[in-house]
């Protein structure tokens, strides 16, 4: 009899023990997918983001149809990289959204797949895949997208990214 409650002890400590490790290994894994993002304010204050880590800036010349300066800020982390892009646009445009798409795509080659209102994935020819939206908002479009090589991107970081991007 007492051999058997030893048993039972054992047992119960065993399964205690494991479930303590995969608490523990549960616990530490959500640390590591919980990112801690960069809080970004735009220097005109007309719209914020969340980004990985600090994003750099840089001003370029869209490419045609569309026309203007385009702002791009771009973070990356191991996985992902991420980018807000803007431009300004009359507000009597007709489409710029159209245009700014056909622009991405003439740029980066690839498959389209619309996935919802303003949001779209570019399954890209030379592998990976860019999933972006489009944000019009008075005189100006915004882009925002997530590069990533196949099979890599987490949808909650992609989420995360198009969610916490708002205009004031």
């Amino acid at each position: 009899m007492r051999a058997i409650i030893i048993r039972i002890a054992k047992y119960i400590v065993s399964v205690i023990g494991l479930a303590s490790v995969g608490v523990l290994l549960g616990f530490y894994l959500r640390l590591q997918s919980s990112p801690s993002w960069f809080e970004y304010l735009s220097g005109d204050k007309k719209f914020a983001a969340s980004f990985p880590t600090s994003p750099l800036e840089e001003v370029a010349p869209s490419r045609p149809p569309l026309s203007g300066d385009q702002h791009i800020l771009t973070s990356t982390n191991e996985r992902n990289a991420y980018q807000v892009a803007y431009l300004p646009v009359p507000k009597d445009t007709a489409y710029p959204e159209d245009a700014f798409i056909a622009a991405t795509t003439a740029q980066f080659p690839g498959r389209l797949t619309v996935l919802g209102p303003g949001l779209l994935k570019l399954e890209l020819e030379a592998g990976g895949t860019i999933n972006f939206k489009i944000i019009r908002a008075g005189d100006r479009l915004y882009r925002l997208s997530v590069s990533h090589p196949p099979g890599e991107a987490e949808n909650r970081d992609i989420d995360y990214f198009f969610q916490r991007f708002d205009v004031r």
